[in-house]
């Protein structure tokens, strides 16, 4: 197994990974499925060397899952914030594919962001014991935040240090990290 940077060849098994969770589960907010040009313009917005990336587990030639870094918010301020996020195939769940993507993503986000944040649809035990065991800790909890499958759904925030990042010099802008 491989765990590397996104592909833009990787587009279509993506794509499988996150509309199985669209259509059949309520831990991404998503309502419809991707097409292959929406997860290739996804592809596209994370690149490798920015504070966004997207890693994947690849095995002989099989995606099995990924993690990715996104902007926290759109405003300056968020800089240095990211929301993390980990799938892993539906056939790949509980063999411990999600530590693998999260320590190679947290290897790559080291010196590059200050924070990172996950926001996790309730009740989810396994997402809140893989963040809880890479250093994350609640910071919040949002009551009926969304709405799919005819139900509202509440979330749970946590929150990492990342420390190391550089900063700017008071005064300065800081960088395009996004």
């Amino acid at each position: 197994m491989d765990v590397r940077t996104v592909r833009p060849a990787d587009a279509g098994q993506l794509r499988e990974i996150r509309n199985h969770y669209i259509r059949h589960t309520v831990v991404t907010f998503d309502l419809e499925p991707e097409s292959e040009g929406d997860t290739r313009a996804w592809i596209a917005a994370h690149p490798a060397e920015s504070a966004h990336p997207i890693v994947v587990l690849e095995d002989e030639g099989a995606l099995l899952g990924y993690a990715s870094a996104g902007p926290l918010r759109s405003k300056p301020a968020y800089a240095y914030a990211v929301e993390t996020s980990v799938y892993t195939s539906p056939e790949s769940i509980g063999r411990g594919l999600g530590r693998a993507l999260y320590q190679e993503l947290f290897r790559v986000l080291q010196g590059r962001v200050h924070r990172a944040y996950a926001c996790i649809a309730l009740p989810h035990a396994p997402s809140i014991r893989l963040h809880q065991d890479f250093g994350f800790t609640e910071c919040g909890e949002w009551n009926q935040a969304g709405r799919k499958f005819g139900r509202w759904i509440d979330v749970l925030w946590m929150e990492r240090a990342l420390p190391g990042v550089a900063l700017p010099e008071e005064g300065e802008e800081p960088p395009t990290l996004g």
